[in-house]
């Protein structure tokens, strides 16, 4: 059988009085930062997603500022090829008729 006496008064009592302390000195601060931790972690994951959001934003506008100018590109260059037809068309006017523009 187990026998109550003094020493497991004293010890419960140097149990409690550890347990206070260790709540207070280690728990507790503990706590604090892996709460500041978690806090700092979703700001961040906040921040990021935000981020992201600019990022597709932005590169939304990249492809249609692309589209844009492959269009005007694409523009340009069938008024290119057009003038160049021309240009072709002339000359071989001007050669059948016997007139060669050597400086064009």
């Amino acid at each position: 059988m187990i026998n109550v006496n003094f020493t497991l008064f004293i010890q419960l009592i140097n149990f409690l009085i550890l347990l206070l302390l260790l709540n207070s000195l280690l728990y507790k601060p503990v706590l604090a930062k892996i709460r500041e931790r978690e806090s700092k972690i979703k700001a961040d994951r906040d921040k990021a997603s935000q981020l992201d959001a600019e990022v597709l934003e932005q590169e939304m506008k990249h492809q249609e500022a692309l589209i844009e100018a492959r269009q005007v590109a694409g523009k340009r260059l069938s008024c290119l090829l057009r003038q160049k037809k021309v240009k072709r068309t002339f000359l071989k006017r001007l050669e059948s008729k016997g007139l060669a523009l050597w400086m064009i």
